[in-house]
């Protein structure tokens, strides 16, 4: 069955129009900013763009840092590399907002996390520790799973970026 819908002689509704591939993937050789992506998946609250989780700069242990993601606890995002980066690098650490004393712990995941495939992994990661930074070979992966744990824990990825040649 078939149910028609409007008037006779109306114009049809328009579709929704596909986002470029350079909005949600990488797709040019140098340095992309994570910042200048739109993810293509995110679990639990979205992340905040170069603002920690309250909406304030990011700053941890006394340094401001423009540039970033902010998140809370049980945060996972995916962007997508399409294949095409080299290396993943940024720093990682609890944002002086947070004032609570719980632990956090920073992951990248290859692809999704139901196969739980870390290739990195922080540790628990406490406030007053300072920035971690991160570096890890991203060769031929589609996709990559950023994740922050901890209960209720500020923390933020700083400068995350892809580099490809």
């Amino acid at each position: 069955m078939l149910i028609r819908v409007g008037t006779p002689g109306g114009k049809p509704l328009a579709g929704p129009v596909a986002a470029p591939l350079e909005k949600y993937s990488i797709t040019k050789s140098g340095t992309t900013l994570l910042v200048d992506l739109w993810y293509i998946m995110k679990s639990g609250d979205a992340p905040r763009m170069n603002r920690n989780h309250q909406g304030d700069a990011i700053k941890i242990k006394g340094t401001v840092y423009p540039v970033g993601l902010g998140c809370k606890a049980e945060s996972r995002i995916m962007y997508k590399l399409n294949g095409k980066g080299n290396r993943f690098q940024a720093s990682v650490g609890i944002d002086d907002a947070y004032s609570g004393t719980e632990p956090g712990r920073f992951r990248i995941l290859n692809e999704d996390a139901f196969g739980d495939r870390a290739i990195f992994d922080s540790g628990k990661m406490t406030k007053g520790m300072g920035a971690m930074d991160v570096d890890i070979d991203v060769k031929w992966l589609g996709f990559i799973l950023l994740e922050f744990r901890g209960k209720e824990v500020i923390a933020d990825w700083v400068d995350p970026r892809v580099t490809s040649n």
